[in-house]
């Protein structure tokens, strides 16, 4: 009895291990403009860019998962102390939109900030489906801004492809 059920735990390690998950690609953003149009006012603002992910990579592939896994986002110095705290998502016709990252509170005095990742990311695959993506920062302004907030973003993305 104890050496069938040893060999059932070989045979199924074996089985399960030659069945490796996918091929793991990298998606990046690039440098991407995300804008709110102002004047805005103090308080929650939405700054927008619509991007199409190039998926030479993954191209005719199957992405069966994805997650973000760094988002950086830039300003001028004149955001040095404007913002209390900032959350990414993103957004597509046909997802469900996802909040993706967020930090709070924004450090003073600077103008490049790493958002932390959110831990659960639940159908992140569901984005990369041929439409282009919207990536959204939520921002809030401790005071006014007569001017358009304009923010580079960089994100990475995690993808796993059906071999």
């Amino acid at each position: 009895m104890l050496r069938t059920s040893l060999l059932y735990v070989i045979l199924s390690t074996a089985l399960f291990g030659c069945t490796g998950g996918g091929e793991k690609i990298s998606l990046e953003s690039g440098t991407v403009l995300l804008v709110a149009p102002g004047p805005l006012y103090e308080g929650s603002n939405t700054a927008t860019v619509e991007w199409t992910p190039d998926q030479g990579d993954v191209s005719g592939k199957e992405i069966t998962s994805a997650r973000v896994s760094k988002i950086r986002l830039t300003g001028s110095g004149e955001y040095a102390d404007l913002f209390s705290d900032i959350t990414f998502s993103l957004a597509a016709p046909g997802a469900d939109m996802r909040r993706v990252g967020v930090l709070n509170p924004v450090v003073v005095g600077d103008s490049t900030w790493e958002l932390q990742v959110a831990e659960e990311q639940k159908n992140i695959e569901d984005f990369f489906k041929g439409k282009p993506i919207t990536l959204v920062a939520d921002v809030n302004l401790k005071r006014d801004l007569e001017a358009d907030l304009k923010l580079t973003a960089e994100v990475v993305f995690e993808t796993e492809v059906k071999k």
